[in-house]
């Protein structure tokens, strides 16, 4: 039987490259995007990055503490609340942690990374309303609640009317989530 990917890296069987060639493989994004190549490429993109970014960080600093000093998939997660707190990679940070929540098929997405964003000028009110669509793992609208309360964190509600209205005009299944989110309660004006 042959070793996994991830043993063998944690032996020195391979590179950091050789282990993440195949890892990365993962990080398709095609079930949790609905095939939209804008999303996918951004959030593959953000996980490729973030996993680089890792690997380069030297093993002397504080987040290498306990741990093997390998970068893995593991890790990424910490690794981004780690840049969020206080690293001028703060904004790739959020993006990767936006990525990894969506990945794991994350019913909530927390407030925090869309915060950097809305902070550092770069929130996208059409990406951020495509992740909250795209987030829950059974029925789309378990998610409504969490896309109101995101809303009324973040004091976004007036930005992402436009991209609710363009997300509703791509199909029925999306006119009819936008239709409930607005018809439950959720107050976006």
């Amino acid at each position: 039987m042959q070793d996994s990917v991830k043993l063998r890296y944690v032996r020195g069987e391979l590179s950091a490259g050789e282990y993440w060639a195949e890892e990365f493989l993962l990080y398709d994004f095609k079930e949790q995007c609905n095939g939209n190549s804008y999303v996918i490429n951004r959030l593959r993109s953000a996980v490729d990055a973030g996993f680089w970014r890792l690997d380069r960080l030297s093993r002397s600093d504080a987040f290498w503490n306990n741990t093997n000093g390998l970068a893995t998939s593991y890790k990424l997660a910490e690794f981004a609340e780690f840049e969020m707190r206080g690293s001028q990679n703060a904004v790739d940070a959020a993006w990767l942690a936006i990525a990894l929540e969506l990945h794991a098929m994350a019913d909530q997405l927390s407030t925090r990374p869309w915060q950097v964003l809305l902070d550092s000028g770069v929130f996208e009110a059409d990406f951020f309303v495509c992740t909250v669509y795209n987030s829950s793992t059974c029925w789309a609208d378990q998610n409504i609640p969490r896309l109101a309360e995101l809303a009324e964190e973040l004091n976004v509600g007036p930005l992402i009317m436009d991209a609710l209205k363009r997300l509703a005009a791509k199909g029925d299944a999306e006119e009819k989530w936008v239709s409930e989110a607005v018809r439950g309660g959720c107050s976006f004006g």
